[in-house]
């Protein structure tokens, strides 16, 4: 099966899955639940590793949610009776409450967590057995910071759903995906300034926002540029490199033209360097590269004098 393949058993029964980035490495994981308990596989890029069964009782629906706002996420979880939390200590150590939800339903999961009250701080919904929703707001959890991050594509879809995002708060990083239409609340502990976030929106387009301030709420708008460019072509001339033009704009590999037809690529191209280039060192200089998220390679170049 496709997850002997990649590390994940071949375990029957199905469950609830989250992908999240767990610990920290800027890789996102898989969270599972089902009859084997709440069980965490670590991307080890490529593949997953059992990184623990972290409840046995964990057979119910699951959220992944920063309860604290101490910058490690956590996890609220159902055993099928009752709802039980998970704190994230770090360094994989978790320590488990019973108590925050111990009044709910019997029967109740969590299915949702958002800053309903608008306090800087991640509340949660709950669906009874009878399908009845009800929202337990967070008391404390702003003690920490956070900052609140808002997402409008202008290339991509509205809400930037499907977007990666990275966090960089000094010693804290975290990534997440973007999956659901409501602002994305991160916590930073008592970090009073978030260095950058960066977003890679859908489409390919890749955007830092730098030093933010917590306790507010960042709108990122996705700016309007390219994701994807030719590769382009830089000359030493009077002392400095100067800027030649793009080219190959027609050997891109998989673009495809039609449902199953794919373009013939166009592999050559010669170049007029206009205004020549300028000996360093008894040199002749010229750089091709790339400045997008792209992989660009060449097997042959030439200089014709």
């Amino acid at each position: 099966s496709v997850g002997s393949e990649y590390g994940l058993g071949s375990g029957s029964g199905g469950g609830p899955l989250e992908i999240v980035d767990l610990d920290k490495n800027g890789t996102m994981d898989l969270l599972l639940g089902g009859p084997a308990g709440l069980r965490w596989f670590k991307n080890t890029r490529g593949s997953f590793a059992p990184g623990g069964v972290l409840a046995a009782d964990g057979s119910g629906d699951f959220i992944v949610t920063d309860i604290d706002n101490d910058g490690f996420l956590d996890i609220v979880f159902s055993t099928g009776e009752s709802v039980s939390v998970l704190h994230n200590r770090g360094a994989g150590e978790w320590e488990r409450s019973d108590e925050l939800f111990a009044s709910a339903a019997p029967g109740s999961g969590p299915l949702a967590a958002w800053d309903a009250d608008a306090d800087g701080d991640l509340d949660v919904a709950l669906r009874g057995a009878d399908g009845a929703i009800a929202v337990w707001i967070n008391e404390g959890g702003n003690a920490n910071r956070s900052i609140t991050i808002t997402a409008q594509g202008i290339g991509d879809n509205k809400f930037g759903i499907g977007a990666k995002v990275e966090i960089l708060a000094g010693a804290l990083r975290q990534k997440f995906e973007w999956t659901r239409p409501v602002p994305l609340v991160v916590g930073l502990g008592g970090r009073e300034t978030v260095q950058s976030v960066r977003f890679l929106w859908p489409s390919g387009v890749l955007q830092d926002e730098v030093n933010l301030p917590s306790a507010e709420t960042a709108a990122i708008v996705q700016l309007d540029r390219k994701g994807t460019s030719c590769p382009l072509l830089y000359a030493w001339r009077d002392g400095g490199w100067r800027f030649v033009t793009d080219f190959l704009g027609g050997a891109a590999i998989g673009y495809q033209q039609a449902p199953g037809v794919f373009s013939t690529p166009d592999t050559d191209e010669y170049v007029l360097i206009e205004g020549g280039l300028s000996e360093q060192d008894g040199w002749l200089r010229l750089r091709l590269n790339n400045q997008l998220e792209e992989v660009i390679w060449f097997d042959q170049a030439e200089l014709v004098i």
